[in-house]
C-alpha cells in the first residue's frame, strides 16, 4: 500500500475518534458554562456509527502495516536473490553454492604464487592435484615460492624439485626430509594441539585448502577419509577449497564429514589411495613389547605413537584376550585395527588420523565405531587428564642419563617432528593412574665410511650437537628397551643415570658408569677450586 492511501486512512480514524469523544467533551464544558464548539449527534444511533467508523479505521491501519512490512521483506528478497551465485541448489531452507569442477591441471592453476597451501597428513592427500602443481611452469618463481604446509607424507617428493614449491612444515616425513634439509623449506616447531589454533589465528596462514573427499551423498555430504588433522580449520580460513572427488576414499565418521558447499573446485579422481604397509615387528620389537605390557593396567585408554614397536604392543595386546581396553590416539595404525578386531576394545575408537596398509583403509569405510575428531581435540591436554588410566606410548632415537629424549634429529638434520608426544605425556601425566611410555632399541647400527658398521648405544651421557630435544627430563616417566624398564619418577638426577644404564645394552653400561663417575668427580673438583680461591 502506498504512502498516501495510508495517510487517507489515518485521517479517517482520527476524525471518527473525534466524533465519538465529542459529546462527552461538549457536556463537560456545559457543566462548566464554556461555549460548546462541537455538536453532539442527536441519536444514539449516529453514535454507534461513529464507533463503527474508528474501528474500520483501527483495521485499516493495522491491515497498511501489514501490507508495508510485506513489502519491505519482497524488496530484500529480490535483492537477495541478484546476490545468489549463479551456481546455486537448494538445501533445506537455504540456498548454498555448488562447486565447479575442474580438471586437475586447471585446479592447480587457481593456486597463484605465494600462496600457503595447506595439505592433510597422511592418506588424504590430492594425488592427481598434487601432481599437477608440481608439473607447472607458468609463472612460478623461487623468489615468489608457493608454500606446503603439513605432513605430505604420501605425495610424491617431486613436488619438492625445484624451489618454486618449498615446504614450511609442521611435521617431517619422507618425501619433505630431503627438501628440508636442503633449504628448500623449513620446519615449523609446534605441537599437534596447536596446529588448527595457529592456522585460526593467522600464525600459520593458509591460502589455499588442497583435500580428497569421498563423492557426495544424496544429500550432498562427503567425507575427508582416514583423516580429520587440522583439516577443517584450514578449510575455514583458505580463501580457496580445491577438494580432489575420489570414490575410493573411506567414508568415516566425526568431523571429516561436511557439506559440498564448502568446496570451490572439484577434481574427478580414481586414483589408488596410497597406503603404508606396516614392517613386521623385529625380535627387540617383541622384547621391548613384552616389558610395556607390565606397565598397562586393567580398563586403560591407549595412545599409540608411529612405528613397528607400538604396533608390536598392539599385536601382543590383540592376543592376551583382554576385554578391557579403550583407544584415544592422534593416530591409529595396522595395530590399532588389530586390537579393535580381536574384541579388546571398549567403546569408539576416537582418533584424528591413520596410516596404514590397504586393508585397514577398507576397515575404516563406514565403520561407526571409529570417531574422527581434529587434532586439537584428540590431543587437548585437559581433556586427555580427564581420561582415566592414560597410557601414552611413543618412541624415542635417542636418551641420555638426565631422561631427555630426542626424537625428531639424526645426523644433525631435521628427521621427524615432535607431533603430539608430548600433548599425550603431559595430558597422561595428569591423568588418573595414566602413564607416559617412552620406548626404544638400546642400540643401533651406523654405516661407516669404509662401508663397515659400528654399533652405537641409544641411551647416551648426554645429547650432543647432533640432537634435538624432543621430550624433556620433566616429561619422561618411563624409558622402555629391550633390557628393561626404567621408572623415572620421584627419582634424583644419579638414581636416574642409574636406572637408564640398567637398561642400556650391557656392552655400554661400564663406559657409561665411567661417564658419570668422571662427571661427578669434576663437578667436585670444581667447587673444591672455588672455595680455595
Amino acid at each position: 500500500m502506498r504512502a498516501s492511501s495510508i495517510k487517507a486512512t489515518s485521517i479517517a480514524f482520527f476524525t471518527a475518534m473525534l466524533l465519538a469523544w465529542a459529546p462527552a467533551q461538549s457536556e463537560a464544558q456545559r457543566g462548566r458554562g464554556a461555549k460548546t464548539t462541537v455538536k453532539a449527534p442527536a441519536t444514539a444511533k449516529a453514535k454507534a456509527k461513529a464507533v463503527a467508523t474508528a474501528k474500520a479505521a483501527a483495521t485499516a491501519k493495522a491491515r497498511a502495516k501489514r501490507a508495508a512490512r510485506k513489502a519491505k521483506a519482497l524488496r530484500a528478497t529480490k535483492a537477495a536473490k541478484v546476490r545468489t551465485p549463479k551456481r546455486a541448489t537448494k538445501l533445506g531452507t537455504n540456498t548454498v553454492k555448488e562447486p565447479t569442477y575442474r580438471t586437475a591441471a586447471q585446479a592447480a592453476g587457481q593456486i597463484r604464487p605465494g600462496s600457503n597451501v595447506y595439505i592433510p597428513i597422511g592418506h588424504s592427500v590430492a594425488k592427481s592435484v598434487v601432481k599437477a602443481l608440481g608439473q607447472r611452469t607458468d609463472k612460478l618463481s623461487s623468489k615468489n615460492p608457493i608454500k606446503i604446509v603439513g605432513l605430505t607424507n604420501t605425495a610424491s617428493k617431486r613436488l619438492f624439485d625445484t624451489d618454486t614449491i618449498i615446504a614450511n612444515s609442521v611435521f617431517i616425513g619422507a618425501n619433505n626430509r630431503d627438501a628440508i634439509a636442503s633449504g628448500r623449506g623449513d620446519f615449523v616447531p609446534v605441537h599437534l594441539s596447536r596446529v588448527a589454533g595457529l592456522i585460526m589465528d593467522k600464525s600459520l596462514p593458509i591460502d589455499v585448502a588442497v583435500i580428497q573427499v569421498s563423492p557426495p551423498d544424496k544429500n550432498g555430504m562427503v567425507s575427508l577419509g582416514p583423516t580429520a588433522g587440522a583439516t577443517l580449520a584450514a578449510m575455514s580460513v583458505a580463501k580457496k577449497v580445491i577438494a580432489e572427488v575420489n570414490p575410493n576414499v573411506p567414508r568415516t565418521f566425526g568431523a571429516t564429514r561436511f557439506h559440498k558447499s564448502k568446496i570451490d573446485y572439484m577434481v574427478k579422481s580414481n586414483a589408488e589411495i596410497s597406503t603404508i604397509e606396516p614392517s613386521a615387528p623385529s625380535k627387540v620389537d617383541v622384547r621391548i613389547a613384552k616389558h610395556v605390557m607390565g606397565l598397562i593396567p586393567k580398563r586403560s585408554t591407549l595412545q599409540f605413537g608411529i612405528g613397528s614397536t607400538t604396533d608390536a604392543v598392539a599385536g601382543l595386546l590383540a592376543s592376551s584376550g583382554r576385554k578391557d581396553l579403550s583407544i584415544h590416539s592422534e593416530m591409529i595404525s595396522d595395530g590399532a585395527m588389530k586390537l579393535v578386531k580381536s574384541g579388546a576394545v571398549r567403546g569408539k575408537v576416537v582418533y584424528s588420523f591413520a596410516l596404514g596398509s590397504k586393508k585397514m583403509l577398507e576397515w575404516m569405510d563406514n565403520n561407526k565405531k571409529l570417531e574422527a575428531q581434529p587434532s586439537d581435540v584428540t590431543n587437548s591436554i585437559v581433556g586427555l587428564s580427564r581420561i582415566p588410566n592414560m597410557i601414552s606410548i611413543n618412541t624415542a632415537l635417542r636418551v641420555d642419563l638426565a631422561g631427555q629424549a630426542n626424537a625428531q634429529y639424526v645426523g644433525n638434520r631435521n628427521y621427524s617432528g615432535i607431533g603430539g608426544q608430548q600433548d599425550f605425556f603431559r595430558g597422561a601425566m595428569l591423568s588418573k593412574g595414566g602413564k607416559a611410555i617412552l620406548t626404544l632399541p638400546s642400540t643401533s647400527k651406523i654405516k661407516q665410511a669404509d662401508g663397515s658398521t659400528k654399533l652405537v648405544s641409544k641411551i647416551a651421557f648426554q645429547l650432543g650437537s647432533g640432537d634435538i630435544v624432543t621430550t624433556g627430563m620433566h616429561d619422561v616417566q618411563f624409558i622402555v628397551t629391550e633390557y628393561g624398564v626404567a621408572h623415572l619418577d620421584g627419582k634424583n638426577m644419579t638414581q636416574r643415570a642409574e636406572a637408564l644404564i640398567k637398561v642400556a645394552h650391557p656392552k655400554f653400561r661400564k663406559g657409561l658408569r665411567e661417564q658419570l663417575r668422571t662427571q661427578q668427580k669434576e663437578r667436585k673438583a670444581a667447587v673444591v677450586a672455588k672455595g680455595q680461591r
